[in-house]
């Protein structure tokens, strides 16, 4: 393969705990598309020796070792302050790059100034199927993501508005974020922090799209297997509620947030008729969890508020998408 000149002005970002095996592959492939790695930040949320040393095998690369696990949103700060670049691109470490997929986000955010956050094409590489390009709220508020788990026939290959994209491969302007109120909020760690992250760039008044890049293949799970899902569900649902209460005005967060809730019980009682108890236990740790952080969200709500561009109405007239019943099923099925 022909190498390709990457973007001057971008900072690759990877978050990576006992990863080296999948980091080493996304590494290379960003050598083998470009000749070289970029301006590039790896995080490692293990402190493991091993991988300080692979990573210092790599030119361009700075390590910042974190002695305790920030997950994804925790790791991604803690690279903040070491981009220098204008643009940051940020990939998970269980990616891999087989074309140039950076240099048409970055050329698409230089041509549109208002747009803060851009997505490429991502692929589920085991399967070849999309990863999901660009998310919309059903009338429901549950969050779906177009073409997930879809074949890819072409019908996704123009660029788009999306209300959030996808955290496996996207770019954000370095500028922006203290725009936003920051990045992320370290104590999301992982899961959702991308939503909330794209509703605070919706609410400043800024867009996030969705460009067809060639694809980046993404070995999507890899590195989720290691935690327990009841783990796992308790911080999503937590974080769900925080972003929920902060970033919503009164009458959408009414709506929203009773859905929210009705999806709460529901899903629990699935969980229970099946003899399985983790459901109802991840959302009650989620509302104890909500009622102690509460000083913390009036403190974001209220700040969130003073940078809101838009109104809830402006915002979900875009936001929310219609979604057909085989897709509420698909999220039965999955758990």
């Amino acid at each position: 393969m022909a190498n390709k000149n990457i973007p001057n002005d971008i900072s690759i970002v990877v978050v990576t705990w006992n990863g080296d095996e999948l980091l080493k592959k996304l590494l290379d492939s960003i050598i083998k598309v470009y000749g070289q790695l970029p301006e590039t930040v790896v995080v490692d949320n293990a402190n493991n020796p091993e991988t300080k040393v692979l990573v210092n095998s790599y030119q361009n690369t700075t390590l910042v070792s974190l002695l305790e696990n920030q997950g994804f949103a925790g790791g991604n700060n803690a690279a903040l302050p070491y981009c220098t670049k204008k643009y940051m691109v940020l990939l998970n470490n269980d990616t891999e790059l087989i074309d140039d997929s950076i240099s048409p986000l970055i050329e698409f955010l230089e041509t549109h100034p208002n747009v803060s956050v851009a997505q490429g094409k991502v692929v589920i590489a085991t399967s070849g199927r999309l990863n999901g390009c660009g998310g919309f709220f059903s009338p429901i508020g549950v969050l779906a993501f177009n073409g997930f788990d879809e074949d890819d026939l072409g019908q996704y290959d123009k660029a788009y508005r999306a209300f959030t994209i996808g955290g496996a491969f996207f770019a954000i302007r370095r500028d922006d974020i203290s725009k936003i109120g920051g990045l992320f909020y370290n104590h999301f760690k992982s899961y959702y922090e991308e939503v909330d992250l794209c509703h605070r760039v919706n609410l400043a008044g800024k867009e996030c799209w969705y460009v067809p890049t060639p694809k980046v293949l993404h070995w999507h799970g890899r590195t989720m297997v290691k935690f327990k899902r009841l783990s796992i569900m308790r911080q999503y649902y937590t974080n769900i509620w925080f972003s929920f209460l902060t970033c919503y005005g009164f009458f959408a967060l009414i709506y929203f947030g009773f859905m929210l809730f009705s999806i709460s019980i529901a899903h629990s009682l699935a969980g229970l008729l099946s003899g399985n108890a983790e459901n109802l236990k991840a959302h009650l740790f989620a509302l104890r969890r909500t009622c102690q952080n509460r000083k913390e969200i009036f403190k974001t709500r209220k700040y969130l508020k003073s940078l809101r561009k838009i109104t809830d109405w402006q915002l979900l007239k875009f936001a929310v998408r219609k979604q057909k019943w085989s897709y509420y099923l698909s999220l039965i099925k999955r758990g």
